[in-house]
């Protein structure tokens, strides 16, 4: 077995690209692939119920299936918190999943527009939350008074309620 870490991925009928964590390539002793890739990502977190990571998942293993001319059955979630892997069937379903979500990023990307951030109890361990900021989003949110305020606060001032 071969492993590859920090593996760029492609995949031109999706319109994907990103980079794995980790591949794992079976090879024979002359180096040559003799089996399916697998994507292997790694969390810092404990396993999950909703299908995030799974997807992303799914999405590497649609990205190496067109690099490699191979189909990729299966992929893995290493879990640091609980330092095990789980084996993910990459199925019709997340296939389809992985689809969906692609063309709605695509939609949202060419119509220009940023669909409202949820707060949900799984923000508080997101590493993406500084970015987020879903506490100043949202239905009941105007995103130009958050900025005003944050700003504000944060040259020591107190900011306007209304930006012009």
């Amino acid at each position: 077995m071969r492993t590859v870490r920090a593996l760029p991925l492609l995949c031109r009928g999706l319109g994907l690209t990103g980079k794995a964590d980790q591949v794992e390539l079976p090879v024979d002793s002359s180096g040559r692939l003799i089996g399916s890739p697998r994507p292997v990502e790694h969390k810092r977190g404990r396993p999950k119920r909703l299908d995030h990571d799974r997807v992303q998942l799914a999405a590497q293993a649609l990205c190496l299936e067109e690099m490699f001319g191979l189909p990729v059955p299966v992929g893995e979630l290493f879990y640091a918190q609980v330092r095990r892997r789980e084996t993910v069937a990459i199925d019709d379903r997340l296939r389809k999943l992985v689809e969906r979500v692609t063309a709605e990023v695509r939609d949202n990307l060419l119509a220009n527009r940023v669909p409202p951030a949820e707060r949900k109890p799984k923000c508080r361990s997101c590493s993406l939350l500084h970015l987020c900021m879903p506490g100043g989003t949202g239905p009941d949110r105007d995103p130009r008074r958050y900025l005003a305020r944050s700003l504000a606060s944060s040259l020591g001032e107190t900011g306007p309620e209304d930006p012009p």
